[in-house]
């Protein structure tokens, strides 16, 4: 079995690898500039620590011209949105930026310098505070936000949100538990926003479901339900994943990269579950599949959408579920997808109440 899943998953891999390489070489080049800058994100500081870099005036202070970026691919994470503009902090170099809407950076060093920067920005261009319904899209294992590009369009055109939140965080990099935690911090940052959905592809569903088990909360605590609208889970493995074994036990390089989670969504899963909750709110899943039920990967138990075994996305209590014949990231790629997750989100069905297919 592990050597069909192997065959199915070496091309992708080997994808993986390169892109890792290139993301890496990336990092190091835009951020030469203002290394030595110094700062740590202010949730992470010890109290009473000074921000690493003194005040400056924003004539003087170096980006002042903005420069651009990816916007966050793979090592950095949302610890602040507000309006398109993100603090993120980098897990490798220990250090933050502050980014607008287009991913162009205004400022880099300590998260405090950053969100002095941010609070300088918000009074000149008076920006008003936030205020009325989010929706947070979170990617899943090695994905990045642009991934949920379709889906996060579609929303937006329904003009039902405030704002639509594409989070980045470092898929590869820590626990689920550290996920939730980063997850924590972001909601934590969106003052005078109401209500929330969330829309999440594999992995994300894990990370938003470990969130509000309150695994990410040091005192176990978990996050007020009244302020969540409904969630969508596209393609998650809700009950752990063969796939995630088979990498963690043959794949050294993905074993390194990412031990901790691929180890939760596989062997580790049994202890991982322990306390994990469904959704305290309404929530449906989507799921990828084949025609003739046999699936895309001959590794796999059943079928499948090459990634996570069909079995595994049926999560107990989802007030709608559906099937739809694609691969695993392909789904986000799909017209339909969009439509049904702005429909769920809206009217807490995917297609109509007549065609709801509820797992009790």
């Amino acid at each position: 079995m592990l050597n069909n899943i192997g065959k199915n998953m070496l091309d992708i891999q080997g994808a993986k690898n390169k892109f890792l390489c290139s993301v890496f070489i990336y990092l190091i080049i835009s951020t030469t500039a203002a290394f030595g800058q110094g700062g740590v994100p202010l949730s992470m500081a010890p109290s009473g620590v000074q921000p690493a870099l003194p005040v400056q005036s924003e004539a003087s202070e170096p980006f002042a011209i903005p420069l651009p970026t990816m916007g966050g691919i793979q090592y950095w994470s949302d610890e602040i949105w507000f309006q398109g503009w993100r603090i993120q902090y980098n897990c490798i170099f220990k250090q933050c930026r502050l980014i607008d809407p287009d991913a162009k950076q205004y400022a880099f060093g300590s998260f405090d310098h950053c969100k002095e920067r941010l609070e300088k920005i918000k009074q000149a261009r008076r920006m008003p505070p936030m205020n009325g319904r989010a929706v947070i899209l979170v990617h899943g294992f090695f994905g990045n936000y642009k991934l949920l590009d379709k889906v996060a369009n579609r929303l937006r055109q329904s003009g039902r949100y405030d704002q639509v939140i594409q989070a980045a965080y470092p898929s590869t990099q820590g626990s689920l538990e550290a996920h939730a935690a980063w997850m924590e911090r972001l909601v934590s940052s969106l003052d005078g926003v109401t209500t929330i959905d969330f829309v999440a592809h594999s992995m994300g569903g894990l990370v938003v479901r470990s969130y509000m088990s309150g695994k990410g909360n040091r005192l176990g605590i978990r996050p007020d339900p009244r302020r969540f609208g409904r969630v969508v889970f596209i393609a998650t493995p809700n009950y752990g994943t063969y796939t995630a074994q088979y990498h963690y036990q043959t794949n050294p390089l993905a074993k390194d990269i990412a031990g901790a989670s691929l180890y939760q969504m596989g062997e580790g899963w049994k202890e991982f579950s322990k306390g994990l909750i469904v959704p305290p709110c309404p929530y449906g899943v989507i799921a990828g599949g084949t025609p003739s039920g046999k699936g895309h990967c001959s590794g796999l138990r059943g079928d499948d959408d090459g990634v996570v075994e069909l079995s595994s996305t049926r999560l107990s209590g989802a007030d709608d579920y559906k099937v739809l014949f694609h691969k695993h990231n392909a789904l986000l790629y799909q017209p339909e997808t969009a439509e049904m997750v702005n429909r769920f989100l809206e009217f807490g069905y995917f297609l109509t109440p007549e065609q709801m297919t509820p797992l009790r």
